[in-house]
């Protein structure tokens, strides 16, 4: 008898720990737009947002560096 009333409490605490707790957003604005504007640089393929983006013609840069280093190689 004794264990039934404990296992009836603990499943009780444990429902209202659940149903009490805040509730979490499924997906944060964050996450759902972190993978929106990326851009890969044609030198190292690392990805980027788009509004760092050093262009040349068709092909896109993470920064001036990488840029010049493709244009620089033989």
């Amino acid at each position: 008898m004794f264990f039934l009333r404990a296992l009836a409490i603990v499943a009780l605490i444990v429902l209202l720990f659940y149903w009490l707790r805040p509730a979490r957003p499924k997906t944060t604005e964050r996450n759902a737009t972190s993978t929106q504007g990326l851009l890969r640089c044609a030198h190292c393929a690392v990805n980027f947002p788009a509004a760092e983006a050093v262009k040349v013609g068709r092909d896109v840069y993470c920064c001036e560096a990488h840029r010049l280093a493709a244009h620089t190689a033989p």
